[in-house]
């Protein structure tokens, strides 16, 4: 029982004392802000162009070769 203890503690104490870092990945100013989230928009809003095509088939076939390809005579 004392071992468990023992070992949440030290797991605990090790997560506090590692904390985040240095603020890595964190933004400095208003403008990096603005322009990480105009990012992440502009990201979501193709990808929901992209679902809403694909939901009314208009996508284009990822399958088909972009050459014209001649079988025949």
């Amino acid at each position: 029982m004392t071992k468990k203890i023992l070992l949440l503690l030290v797991l605990f104490v090790s997560t506090l004392l590692a904390g985040c870092g240095r603020n890595e990945g964190m933004v400095d100013n208003r403008a990096e802000r603005n322009r990480r989230l105009a990012v992440i928009m502009d990201m979501n809003e193709r990808q929901i162009v992209d679902d809403w095509d694909e939901f009314w088939l208009v996508d284009q076939n990822c399958k088909l070769t972009g050459w014209s390809v001649y079988i025949g005579d």
